[in-house]
C-alpha cells in the first residue's frame, strides 16, 4: 500500500535578490527549529543576477538529507515577483516571508504556527520582531536606525513596541495562504525592495485583516546597515513612491514636502553635515540621518516624476513660509552651534579659570539648547513621524493586538 504522503503545515519563503554573505548559513539553521521537519517546508526563489550557489546547495543536501527544500528561479529581479513565485509553489496553509539575512529563533515557525491555531479569523497575520545581533549595535547610524524605528516602521528595540495594523513585513511576517492569494499577493509593478509589503498591508487591512506583534518569533538581521547603503535604498524609495501613487489616491506626506525646492533640501542637508562634522552629539547626528535619508527621498521621488512627465521639469515651487521657515532654521541652528562651540573651546583652552569666563550652568544652558534646536527646529523638513514618510514605512496608527 502506498505510503500517504504528508503535507506541510507552514512554508517558508526565502526570497534571493542580493547576494548576502551568510545564506548557507542561515539556511542550515532551519535545521534547527523545533517544529518537526515534516511541518514545514523551504522555498528558495533565486532573482536573476545573484550568484549561483550550486555546489552550496548539494553539499547541504548531502548534510542534511530528508530536509525539504525547494528551489526556483523567477527571470524577474523583483523582491515582490520572487516572494510571489514562493507563494505560488507553496503547499502548506500558512505562509512565512522571511528575508534570506535574517537569523530565526528556533521557536520561530512554531510560535508562527501557535500563532494561526489560536487566530482563526482568517484576516489575522502575525510579524516577528526583527533586531540586529549585538556585536553589529556598534555602529551608530544602525542603533538609531533601529530604536528609532524611522527606517523599518517598529522599532523592535523598545520594550513594548506599537505595531500598526496594517503593517506587514517580508523580513519576518506570516499569513494564510488563502487570505495571502485572495488579496492578489504583492504588485510587482514595485522594481525594487521597497513598498511592495507595505502596499499589500494596506490592501490587508481593507479585507479587513490587522496585524499582530508576535514577540516569540523573533530574527536576527545578519546585515551591517550603513547610512551610505541605505542613502541609495532611500532613492528608490522615492521612486517607489510615485508608483505606490498609481494604486492609492490618497494624500501622501511626501506629496506635500515635494513643493519645496530642490535647494532648500540641498542647504538643509549642509547645514546637517556642517553640524555633525562640528558636534557629534546624538541629537546631531540624528538629525543628520534623517536630513539625509529624506534629501535622498526626495531626489528619487522627483526623478521618478521627471520621467513619468516626459523628462519635463517637476513643478515645485516653495511657498514664503517655507523660504522664511529654512532661513529661521539656519539661523537658529548656526547661533546654537557657534555659541556651544565657544563654549567648548573655552572650556578646553581655559580649563583653570574657564568658570570666572563662562559660567557652568551658562555652558549646560546652551548644551540643553542645542538639543532641542536639532530635535524640533529640523523636525519640519528632515523628521520622518507622518504616515510613510521618508522610507515609506513609518506608520503612527497604533497597532490591533499583540500575540
Amino acid at each position: 500500500m502506498p505510503r500517504k504522503r504528508t503535507l506541510p503545515r507552514i512554508s517558508v519563503v526565502l526570497a534571493r535578490i542580493d547576494d548576502h554573505e551568510g545564506f548557507v548559513e542561515i539556511l542550515r539553521s532551519y535545521t534547527t527549529q523545533s517544529l518537526p521537519w515534516a511541518d514545514f517546508e523551504i522555498l528558495v526563489v533565486d532573482s536573476p543576477g545573484v550568484r549561483p550557489w550550486q555546489e552550496d546547495w548539494a553539499r547541504h543536501r548531502r548534510e542534511h538529507p530528508g530536509f525539504k527544500v525547494r528551489r526556483f528561479r523567477t527571470e524577474k529581479r523583483s523582491r515582490a515577483a520572487a516572494n510571489n513565485e514562493g507563494a505560488r509553489r507553496s503547499r502548506a496553509p500558512v505562509l512565512a516571508f522571511i528575508a534570506d539575512d535574517i537569523l530565526p529563533d528556533a521557536k520561530t515557525l512554531e510560535a508562527y504556527i501557535r500563532f494561526h491555531v489560536a487566530h482563526r479569523a482568517p484576516g489575522d497575520w502575525a510579524v516577528g520582531p526583527v533586531v540586529s545581533p549585538e556585536d553589529l549595535r556598534t555602529s551608530p547610524f544602525l542603533q538609531w536606525a533601529e530604536d528609532s524605528g524611522r527606517l523599518f516602521g517598529v522599532a523592535w528595540t523598545r520594550p513594548s513596541p506599537v505595531v500598526p495594523p496594517d503593517y506587514f513585513s517580508v523580513a519576518n511576517a506570516s499569513i494564510k495562504t488563502a487570505m495571502f492569494r485572495r488579496a492578489g499577493g504583492f504588485r510587482e509593478e514595485f522594481t525594487g525592495s521597497v513598498w511592495d509589503d507595505y502596499e499589500l498591508g494596506i490592501r490587508l487591512a481593507e479585507m479587513g485583516g490587522h496585524a499582530c506583534r508576535l514577540p516569540a518569533a523573533r530574527g536576527l538581521h545578519l546585515h551591517a546597515l550603513t547610512l551610505a547603503e541605505r542613502r541609495e535604498a532611500i532613492w528608490h524609495a522615492g521612486q517607489g513612491a510615485h508608483q505606490l501613487e498609481k494604486f492609492h489616491s490618497q494624500a501622501w506626506p511626501w506629496q506635500r514636502r515635494a513643493r519645496c525646492p530642490a535647494w532648500i533640501w540641498g542647504a538643509a542637508r549642509l547645514v546637517a553635515s556642517a553640524a555633525h562634522a562640528l558636534l557629534d552629539l546624538p541629537p546631531i547626528r540624528h538629525a543628520y540621518y534623517r536630513m539625509v535619508l529624506a534629501e535622498s527621498f526626495q531626489r528619487g521621488y522627483r526623478a521618478a516624476r521627471r520621467s513619468a512627465d516626459g523628462a519635463s521639469r517637476v513643478r515645485a515651487h516653495a511657498a514664503l513660509t517655507s523660504v522664511g521657515l529654512a532661513a529661521v532654521l539656519h539661523l537658529v541652528v548656526s547661533s546654537a552651534l557657534m555659541l556651544t562651540s565657544f563654549s567648548v573651546v573655552m572650556r578646553r583652552s581655559f580649563q583653570r579659570d574657564f568658570e570666572n569666563y563662562v559660567p557652568p550652568r551658562a555652558v549646560q544652558a546652551s548644551e540643553t539648547w542645542l538639543h532641542t534646536a536639532a530635535d524640533v527646529l529640523w523636525s519640519p523638513l528632515a523628521a520622518c513621524a507622518d504616515p510613510a514618510g521618508c522610507t515609506g514605512l513609518t506608520r503612527i496608527r497604533p497597532g490591533a493586538c499583540a500575540g
